[in-house]
């Protein structure tokens, strides 16, 4: 019988996990839901803000929650970069989904490669050296807490961002019927762009924050993308409510399934989680049918 303490522990870092995953398959899932194709090398930038947070970090002692900031900006002139470079010349092609899973998947690897020639393969991470919170019974280490909330401010922020700015409607006009909201004058070219920016930013921030939790390796950027990938799938894709209840989902199975069964079956789970939700809904938990 699991003590109610470390019950409650358990349900709070799985809240705080799984909104940082939020955060990270956000930006994903709203890239798919404007241009209709996966960025397979959203995984990749996460690996690269992780790294950008640990030199800032290393050399100049900057928090990783104020070089959030300065990841987020350098990761968004990359995804303006793969963007124009890779996406554009592609636009209306009719196998344009299958296209940008090829091209963004080379991506990924060509980011990942790069990474471990600058960087080698040496487990590099962020310590802050203090101490975990507590709250009366529960102990809750202070990383998943404050990027967690980091992670839901910024979640919710976005949130806001596309349902009460001119920019944000336009994006989900051209998200709900592409065609439709071109006839309306909005141009689906700069649409998708400036998603591509804000994905990959949030894809910044995610590492981040995760710089403070996990190793940083070269290879955590395959690990997290299959793991992003995972989210939008469970959750549905191009649905921002699915990347909310996919991140949840997976944060919860992963801390849960590490407590009870270990992390080395971190894997199983995400994969009989998938299998059990796909088996019932297809489309996701909240895709549309």
């Amino acid at each position: 019988m699991v003590d109610v303490s470390v019950a409650l522990q358990l349900g709070v870092q799985s809240f705080l996990l799984g909104s940082i995953y939020v955060l990270m398959a956000i930006g994903l899932n709203m890239i798919y839901g404007v241009m209709r194709g996966v960025n397979w090398a959203h995984g990749a930038f996460v690996m690269i803000g992780a790294y950008v947070s640990y030199w800032l970090f290393f050399f100049l002692g900057i928090s990783p929650y104020v070089s959030a900031v300065i990841a987020a900006l350098i990761l968004a002139v990359v995804g303006l970069l793969a963007h124009d470079l890779l996406m554009k010349p592609f636009f209306g092609h009719r196998y344009f989904g299958p296209l940008a899973l090829v091209l963004t998947y080379g991506l990924g690897i060509l980011t990942v490669n790069i990474a471990r020639v600058l960087w080698t393969d040496v487990l590099r991470g962020v310590n802050l050296g203090i101490s975990p919170f507590e709250l009366g019974a529960i102990t809750i280490s202070r990383p998943f807490l404050y990027g967690g909330v980091v992670a839901l401010i910024v979640s919710i922020s976005f949130y806001l961002f596309l349902r009460g700015t001119r920019v944000g409607k336009a994006m989900r006009a051209v998200s709900e019927n592409r065609r439709i909201a071109t006839l309306m004058g909005i141009n689906p070219n700069n649409a998708s762009r400036i998603m591509w920016m804000v994905g990959a930013g949030m894809a910044g921030a995610t590492g981040s924050m995760l710089s403070t939790i996990f190793a940083v390796t070269p290879e955590m950027g395959t690990i997290l993308g299959l793991k992003a990938i995972t989210i939008v799938i469970l959750g549905g894709l191009g649905s921002y409510a699915g990347a909310v209840v996919g991140g949840l989902m997976i944060g919860t199975t992963e801390v849960l399934g590490t407590f009870i069964l270990g992390a080395r079956y971190q894997p199983l789970l995400y994969f009989i989680s998938l299998i059990i939700v796909l088996s019932i809904r297809p489309t996701g938990i909240a895709g549309e049918k």
